[in-house]
């Protein structure tokens, strides 16, 4: 019997910071692993929407809202951040992100709406960017160390920059009654804007 093993090496620059020191997992939540156990010191928020899709157009703006509830009986300080994988081949900079409320406490029972305007740089290029936002700093346990810290409470933001075409074509439509048999030309102009 031939066992095949496939290694994966994920390249991240030198200068990136991503080793996460590990939480001590016991070690009777190792030998018998509940995977609820690893949440009881946390705070679980609900968060509305939990994944988020937008189109943006190099040079421009939008801004959404993300609603935030405390199921708990008990406040939660919330501190909205950008979170950034280092395993990402295009990421939402930190810059291009800002939100209506920074540091905050969230009251038991609570909820809280925050805008989130998200700001595209012009030079941006086309193409998919992604990135997390993080509530708090609550992260699940690991026995091990990891690259990139599991935020509980958080969204995933996956941005579409796309950049107008640079072409103007018309007429757009044509319409015209035809004739079976018969021949007929149109003439269409692309110009380069």
């Amino acid at each position: 019997i031939a066992v095949l093993m496939v290694l994966t090496a994920i390249l991240i620059p030198e200068s990136a910071e991503v080793i996460v020191k590990p939480i001590p997992i016991s070690p009777d939540q190792i030998a018998n692993p509940n995977p609820m156990d690893l949440y009881k010191n946390m705070t679980r928020l609900i968060i509305e929407p939990r994944f988020k899709h937008v189109k943006v157009k190099a040079g421009e703006d939008v801004s959404f809202k993300v609603k935030l509830k405390n199921p708990t009986n008990k406040d939660v300080v919330i501190e909205p951040k950008v979170v950034i994988s280092p395993y990402a081949e295009r990421v939402v900079e930190e810059g291009w992100i800002s939100f209506s409320k920074g540091k905050f406490v969230l009251k038991a029972k609570g909820e809280e709406t925050l805008e989130i305007s998200l700001k595209v740089p012009k030079d941006a290029e086309k193409g998919g960017y992604s990135c997390m936002i993080a509530f708090t700093n609550d992260t699940i346990p690991t026995p091990f160390p990891t690259g990139m810290p599991k935020y509980v409470n958080s969204m995933d933001l996956h941005v579409y920059v796309w950049i107008p075409p640079s072409v103007k074509i018309y007429p757009r439509n044509v319409f015209k009654y035809v004739e079976a048999g018969e021949k007929y030309e149109f003439y269409i102009t692309v110009e380069n804007i």
